[in-house]
């Protein structure tokens, strides 16, 4: 009888080890998981940011042009 219980709480042990270790590895799977995400999320927000800049370049150039376009234009028209 003796020898069953320990038998028996040796298997417990091990089950409860067993479901520690599983924690730990699940824990550090979901852990991992959202690290993943931020980085992923910093990614695309930087990806996002030098899309703004180039539209913005973008528009600045645009603007230039369009200004020296009506100052080219009014010299012309000046000259006429």
């Amino acid at each position: 009888a003796i020898k069953a219980n320990f038998s028996f709480a040796k298997a417990q042990q091990v089950e409860a080890m067993y479901q520690y270790h599983q924690t730990i590895l699940n824990a550090f799977v979901e852990v991992y998981n959202q690290y993943q995400e931020i980085v992923i999320i910093q990614e695309q927000k930087k990806l996002i940011q030098e899309k703004n800049n180039s539209l913005t370049k973008a528009a600045e150039n645009a603007l230039d042009l369009l200004s020296n376009s009506l100052c080219n234009y009014s010299r012309l028209g000046m000259s006429l």
